[in-house]
């Protein structure tokens, strides 16, 4: 009973880190193009500001 206790728990943790790591991937990447500011021209940035 205890092996297929563990063998379920580790299934459901390969499972979740198959899923979390590509998650993570596309949020540092996201982040990282804001912070980058690649997401907006420089261009258009500075219309937005004077405008407000």
């Amino acid at each position: 009973m205890d092996d297929i206790t563990r063998d379920y728990r580790l299934k459901a943790t390969e499972l979740y880190m198959r899923t979390a790591k590509p998650e993570l991937d596309y949020h540092t990447a996201r982040l990282r193009h804001l912070t980058d500011g690649s997401i907006l021209a420089p261009s258009e940035t500075e219309e937005d500001n004077s405008e407000a």
